[in-house]
């Protein structure tokens, strides 16, 4: 099993790749403070296996999100491999204005509001990581 959390922009799925791995306290390498990962030359990132053995993917896909889950959807299917994709977009459209509002700024300027915020977006994506979960088609 192979988990792809994905979204328009890096915060989101970094934050999430580090919930799923228990990172939660140590999550600074996945998050863009670091600035290390060019995600316009690479949109994909593979951050680790967890306890279950899943490989967890973090996917930044700008407007690009039907390309990539049609292509990734393809080599599952030639490849027999499986996946769980989780829309972080998705999730996050169905939670408050303010919260919606704090991911808005954390995602686009994370070095200033991404670590001030990150409580109210953890406890906003912990509530819909599990039932968000589709396999591709």
């Amino acid at each position: 099993m192979n988990v792809i959390y994905h979204a328009r922009r890096p915060f989101l799925p970094q934050l999430a790749c580090a919930l799923h791995l228990g990172l939660e306290n140590e999550a600074e390498p996945f998050l863009p403070e670091s600035r290390a990962h060019d995600w316009q030359a690479e949109p994909l990132l593979i951050a680790g296996p967890d306890a279950t053995g899943a490989t967890v993917c973090c996917l930044a896909h700008g407007r690009y999100r039907g390309l990539y889950r049609r292509a990734l959807a393809g080599m599952a299917g030639i490849f027999t491999f499986s996946l769980a994709w989780v829309d972080l977009d998705q999730a996050i459209a169905a939670c408050s204005f303010a919260t919606r509002g704090r991911v808005f700024l954390a995602d686009h300027w994370p070095a200033v509001f991404g670590h001030r915020f990150r409580p109210r977006i953890i406890a906003a994506l912990r509530s819909s990581l599990l039932t968000h979960r589709e396999d591709c088609p």
